[in-house]
């Protein structure tokens, strides 16, 4: 009988372990092709924040010691000293709009001080955006998007350069 629920308590661990990396897998293939309909528009216009952009990157990762960071999308602009910084969340909620305030932009900043003048606008991108996160976005001059037919659409009218 021991013998038994053993075997049952082992397959049941390889279940449920095999169960996780499906989910797993499943959430980094949502947040992929979440990236790849936000980055694929916004590279064939390069506009955002009603601003052309010369240069769009994505996900940059940025080390020195002490801090390190990862950026889905950067919109660059030299000639007009403009920076785009982009996060994408299949659903944007407020802990976002807050880390994109008080995590990302300083973060950016510390990391690219070749940037330091430039004026940044901050954006968030999801296939969905809670109440409470465009409230606080709006409030903050972050642009937020969403995806529309075959375009992405700016949520708020005001945009804040950082």
């Amino acid at each position: 009988m021991i013998k038994e629920i053993r075997a049952e308590i082992k397959e049941m661990r390889a279940n449920a372990d095999k169960t996780e990396k499906t989910l797993r897998n499943l959430g980094f293939n949502i947040g992929d092709s979440t990236e790849e309909i936000f980055f694929s528009s916004l590279e064939k216009t390069k506009k955002f924040a009603g601003i052309k952009f010369k240069h769009i990157l994505r996900n940059i990762h940025v080390f020195r010691p002490g801090l390190q960071d990862e950026f889905d999308i950067v919109l660059v602009n030299d000639s007009l000293k403009k920076v785009g910084l982009i996060e994408i969340k299949h659903k944007v909620c407020k802990e976002d709009v807050e880390n994109m305030l008080y995590k990302k932009l300083p973060n950016y900043r510390a990391l690219h001080d070749f940037h330091s003048y430039y004026e940044i606008y901050l954006g968030l991108a999801g296939a969905s955006i809670e109440a409470k996160a465009k409230k606080l976005a709006e409030q903050n001059g972050i642009v937020l998007l969403t995806p529309l037919g075959k375009h992405i659409e700016n949520q708020g009218k005001i945009f804040t350069a950082y």
